[in-house]
């Protein structure tokens, strides 16, 4: 530790008589003929009995005049070795006298304690206050001096240095101290200001979130309440037998308005579910080998019914170099291209819409581009930012005039990304907007390849699409020729289900809940005149679908058993596999479908006919 610390006991001696000099190094010094008479009087001094224990000497240096008394101050600064006491006299010619001498000396080290040594009276005490300040730094010593004043002046201004010191010290610490903790309070401060920032956006987020998701269930609830006006609307006109319905010959339309709005509101509900299903991680993909021109071709022919309607064009181009077959989902890529091409259909008036599909490679790698292009509308930047955001569309004044519930955009992206895709969108406003699907090329497996198409193959296709009547989605398979069991709790269910099995050649019992499907299906098999199917609906009292099918596997009945439920959420089919069916049909009921579903089990049964 350096002598800047609290044992240091060093005196600057500032006059140009070098005996006055010699005298305080005798003082102040190491001497023996002084020793025993300072020794008594500083004990006396400091009311110690033992003199030993007090007796320290100073370390003494001299310097003949201001300046060089000056330059020891700062070469002692700088050399960390402070001294605690200057005795400075006040005549020292030539140069500095004491008066000048001191100011320089406490610039260089305001703590230096300073006794002004003077014989004469040169200037009073309330002059040297008013040129050097008031200041308990400062004493005024008398020449001739007594040594012991010398020396009790010495101890007493050393250990006032030395209190200084230790209070610099201490400060210096609290100052670190408080700087520590003020840095730390600034940086907490600085952290809450930050965490109040992302709490004011967070909070502006969920304020704008909530927002669109009220317009949002507002909207749906409208989307939803219009086709259920005309289903409601039109079932209560054909139902009145008042005279105020429909006439008998109005009855085929509305109920074409009727299934046309049913279907509607189906949609609807699958892409809420659908979109469930992504923000929940759960939506399965379907891969398998797709022939993209076929797909597009038949999407295009499928959408060419509403741009008829419009009076609009609808063109199909497949670049050459696109490929016959990719490994992908089918099902979600026309279910991506209906929703952009219904989009695009919707907000345009006149003009038309045109279906591009060609192979490049993005980032390095061989992909699908799928460009829809359409002359309608556009859309600004803005509002371009904000609809591939679900429950936000770009502008409500253009969801009053044109409807939707701003889901189909939203889920598109989402199902492209689970490809692998992305979709974009380049739009001017006024002036038409291009959306483009692009997923990476990926070739099928060897052996999985579709019924694929040629671009020339797919254009033809397209221009010249003719509606094959075995091929419709109405048409029926083929007739049935079985007896089924259906458990099903609700009556207008039970009714509509056993009509479409009847009309198709079935015999159908009903059960209305599941402990009595158990019994009767058991009871049936014993007697000997088994059913040959059972449709289990999965939700009834008494025992849920679940449960009967679970308890007739554990009697050991051994024929097929199809859930039916309303519930269409990931992993619905998995639960009802595992409780013990062969398959599972969801509600509302699609006909062609459940009836090709029930032929499959029955065939080579003997229970279907030509």
């Amino acid at each position: 530790m350096s002598q800047s610390n609290t044992m240091n006991r060093r005196i600057l001696v500032i006059d140009d008589n070098e005996s006055i000099q010699a005298d305080f190094r005798k003082i102040l010094g190491p001497s023996e003929e002084q020793g025993g008479e300072l020794d008594a009087m500083e004990a006396e001094f400091f009311g110690e009995t033992d003199a030993k224990k007090i007796r320290n000497y100073f370390d003494v240096d001299a310097a003949h005049q201001g300046r060089e008394g000056l330059e020891c101050v700062q070469r002692s600064i700088e050399e960390e070795r402070p001294y605690c006491v200057a005795f400075v006299d006040m005549r020292m010619p030539p140069g500095w006298d004491g008066m000048e001498t001191i100011p320089h000396l406490w610039k260089a080290d305001p703590r230096l304690q300073i006794v002004i040594c003077t014989a004469h009276s040169d200037h009073s005490w309330d002059e040297v206050a008013e040129k050097l300040g008031e200041t308990d730094s400062l004493l005024i010593l008398k020449k001739p001096f007594d040594p012991a004043e010398v020396r009790q002046i010495a101890c007493a201004m050393t250990e006032k240095w030395k209190a200084h010191r230790k209070a610099d010290i201490q400060i210096a610490v609290l100052n670190g101290m408080v700087n520590e903790r003020t840095e730390q309070i600034q940086a907490a401060s600085r952290e809450l200001e930050r965490t109040n920032r992302e709490l004011e956006l967070a909070r502006a987020a969920a304020d704008g979130s909530n927002r669109a998701k009220s317009e949002f269930l507002a909207n749906m609830s409208h989307e939803i309440r219009t086709p259920m006006t005309a289903i409601l609307g039109y079932t209560e006109l054909i139902a009145d037998n008042t005279g105020n319905g429909l006439d008998p010959s109005e009855h085929g339309d509305a109920l074409q308005i009727i299934l046309e709005n049913g279907r509607h509101l189906l949609d609807l509900i699958n892409e809420i579910l659908d979109l469930s299903k992504i923000e929940s991680g759960q939506l399965e993909l379907d891969m398998g080998a797709v022939s993209p021109a076929h797909l597009a071709s038949e999407v295009a022919d499928l959408m060419r019914v509403r741009t008829d309607a419009k009076a609009l064009s609808l063109e199909l181009v497949v670049d050459p170099g696109v490929p016959d077959a990719i490994w992908s989902d089918g099902h979600r890529i026309r279910q991506i291209l209906i929703n952009l091409i219904g989009n695009a259909i919707k907000f345009t008036d006149s003009g038309g819409i045109s279906i591009q599909l060609s192979a490049t490679e993005v980032a390095g790698e061989a992909s699908l581009l799928i460009a829809i292009r359409d002359s309608g509308i556009g859309i600004t930047e803005q509002q371009a930012d904000k609809i591939f955001e679900p429950y936000v569309q770009a502008d409500r004044s253009t969801t009053r005039r044109f409807g939707g519930t701003g889901l189909g955009l939203p889920l598109s992206l989402r199902i492209a990304e689970l490809l692998g895709g992305d979709i974009t969108l380049e739009s001017e406003d006024g002036r038409g907007s291009t959306f483009t699907l692009v997923f990476p090329i990926v070739a099928p497996p060897e052996g999985e390849l579709p019924d694929a198409l040629s671009a020339t193959e797919a254009a033809e296709t397209f221009a010249c699409a003719e509606t094959d009547p075995s091929q419709s989605p109405t048409a029926l398979p083929t007739h049935l020729n079985c007896k089924i069991l259906l458990a099903e709790d609700t009556p207008t269910n039970q009714m509509l289900i056993k009509r479409i099995m009847v009309m198709a050649g079935a015999d159908v019992e009903v059960a209305e809940n599941g402990q009595i499907a158990v019994d009767m299906a058991i009871q049936a098999r014993d007697s000997g005149t088994p059913f040959d199917l059972v449709l289990m609906d999965m939700q009834m009292p008494v025992l849920d679908g679940y449960q009967a099918t679970q308890t007739l596997r554990d009697l050991e009945f051994d024929l097929p058993i199809i859930a039916l439920t309303a519930y269409a959420m990931s992993g619905e089919r998995d639960k009802c596999l595992a409780a013990g069916c062969d398959d599972y049909a969801t509600k509302p009921i699609d006909r062609p479908k459940l009836l090709d579903m029930i032929a499959g089990y029955l065939a080579g049964s003997g229970k279907l006919e030509e």
